[in-house]
């Protein structure tokens, strides 16, 4: 049996990491889940994982932080970017992530099928 594919999810909101980790698990993925981007972001040099799902607009460290570290350090990880907006459109912040490296978009809410379409499309590509 192969070993299950690791994803890091990064979200500032206890409610959706929680629901995402559900929907990961369900599927048959492990979810590494963590409510601050500067501990998912050491999570990387701990953990080898196979993709990163995270927030745009969080406290601290942003996930555009996030995906810029990210980058210069494993620029070959594939990385979905998710936002509801907030201070700001969300698709703008969206658009922002994906010129900055996040290979994948999607506005909140999503569907349980949405999000698992797009974890299993940018896995079959990496």
């Amino acid at each position: 049996m192969s070993e299950k594919r690791k994803i890091l999810v990064i979200d500032d909101d206890p409610a959706i990491l929680r629901m995402i980790d559900r929907m990961l698990a369900d599927a048959g993925y492990e979810c590494l889940a963590f409510s601050d981007a500067k501990e998912g972001l050491a999570c990387l040099g701990r953990v080898a994982v196979h993709l990163i799902v995270t927030d745009i607009l969080m406290p601290g460290m942003e996930g555009i932080e996030l995906i810029l570290n990210t980058h210069a350090l494993l620029p070959e990880l594939p990385i979905i970017a998710i936002s509801g907006g907030g201070r700001t459109d969300r698709m703008d912040v969206l658009h922002m992530a994906h010129r900055l490296g996040a290979v994948m978009i999607l506005p909140k809410p999503f569907t349980r099928a949405e999000l698992l379409g797009a974890i299993d499309t940018v896995l079959a590509g990496a």
